[in-house]
């Protein structure tokens, strides 16, 4: 059920963050994959206990420059190459004008 929640646009931010925090790592990792979750949830799960979800918090496309600085620094040296291919996916992007 809070899968089906957290993969619903109608879900409000509040209810987002929450999710972030849930005790479930499946759920918070589907959270962290979903294009369309808030910058106010990926940067709770970019604080995860778990590798899994900070890596889908690099990957995620929503993901923005502040959050991937944040990853830079991961004790987890694939989140922190994540991070550094999407900072430059984003430069470029910006660059290019999109």
């Amino acid at each position: 059920m809070r899968i089906a929640v957290a993969t619903n646009l109608a879900t409000t931010e509040e209810n987002y963050q929450k999710l972030a925090r849930d005790v479930d790592v499946s759920v918070r990792s589907v959270l962290a994959r979903f294009e369309y979750v808030p910058v106010s949830a990926l940067a709770l799960l970019a604080q995860d206990g778990k590798v899994d979800v900070r890596l889908e918090v690099a990957r995620n496309l929503n993901v923005d420059a502040s959050i991937l600085q944040g990853l830079l620094q991961d004790s987890d040296p694939s989140v922190a190459m994540v991070a550094i291919q999407a900072l430059q996916r984003l430069h470029e992007n910006s660059a290019q004008g999109k």
